[in-house]
């Protein structure tokens, strides 16, 4: 929490009055210096809240705070759903193109190059001759 107004509407609605003035919290600088105590104490009372309702009550009350989600979750997000986030093409599954423009959306057409697989093309685009290729590859430098 690097705004120490935040901060202080955190601690409030967290019930966390005493860390407000507490001068090893006073600051961004200061909070991280004793990070790892922060970190605990902010952590115990969030434990014991709902995940959506820590969100939406910190939310209201001024303080931008958002879930972290799983994979699954995030995928599941109406808003992902709606953007076809989630790609599954011929046994690969992962996230779809984010960038979509209205004249040339973009799509997936196939999965992702297996690592190295353009190795050999990439090599002789950037000047390299076969042999030092094949010398690449043998050596293990490059797949």
């Amino acid at each position: 929490m690097l705004n120490d107004r935040q901060f202080a509407k955190f601690c409030s609605v967290m019930q966390l009055d005493e860390l407000i003035d507490d001068p090893r919290f006073a600051s961004n600088a200061a909070r991280l210096q004793h990070r790892d105590e922060l970190r605990g104490r902010i952590e115990l009372v969030l434990s014991a809240w709902p995940r959506e309702s820590a969100c939406s009550t910190l939310m209201r009350s001024g303080v931008p705070v958002g879930p972290v989600h799983t994979v699954l979750e995030a995928f599941s997000q109406p808003h992902a759903v709606h953007r076809g986030m989630q790609v599954k093409l011929d046994g690969y599954q992962g996230i779809g193109v984010p960038v979509r423009l209205s004249q040339t959306p973009g799509r997936p057409t196939g999965p992702p190059p297996r690592f190295g697989q353009h190795a050999r093309e990439v090599l002789g685009e950037a000047g390299f001759d076969e042999g030092h290729i094949d010398h690449l590859q043998e050596s293990g430098v490059c797949p």
